[in-house]
């Protein structure tokens, strides 16, 4: 498989850069590169969401970035009725850590941010639903552009 480099693209690719990401390759890859352009193709349609995609996010200081990785999609009729999702968020105070969450697709025509949230924290608040909303026009589902994950569909 090797390096996350190998199917990554960077903006900044200078010496210092590059050494860094040889040796903390994971560290060295924030967010926002993961889930940019450069790395992903934005999927509009609900019913193309797989697993192994990911949902780009904000957080709640400027100009960062949060990935949530969807871990599996529920098919009802050949549309997709729930997504889960595993994610790390610190806003969800002493429940910190990772997390799962649902989304029940209510009309799948609609984006990702107006489905039905389920992940509330100690205070029935939704961090992980807030993000998203946080310019919502840059966020939404993406899909790895040089990663293939086949979808498997259980009887």
């Amino acid at each position: 498989m090797g390096s996350i480099d190998a199917y990554l693209q960077y903006n900044q690719n200078g010496i210092v850069s590059r050494l860094r990401r040889l040796l903390r390759p994971v560290e060295n890859t924030g967010a926002n590169v993961l889930t940019g352009i450069n790395n992903c193709n934005e999927i509009k349609d609900i019913n193309q969401v797989r697993p192994g995609n990911l949902i780009r996010s904000k957080g709640k200081v400027k100009n960062s970035h949060h990935v949530i990785l969807i871990d599996s999609v529920i098919l009802r009729n050949n549309e997709v009725s729930e997504i889960t999702y595993a994610q790390s968020n610190e806003n969800y105070g002493e429940n910190n850590g990772v997390r799962r969450g649902i989304i029940k697709i209510t009309d799948p025509a609609k984006p990702i941010w107006e489905q039905d949230w389920h992940d509330q924290d100690q205070n029935g608040d939704n961090p992980t639903l807030e993000g998203v909303l946080i310019e919502k026009e840059d966020n939404g589902i993406r899909a790895l552009k040089r990663v293939s994950i086949p979808f498997v569909q259980s009887n």
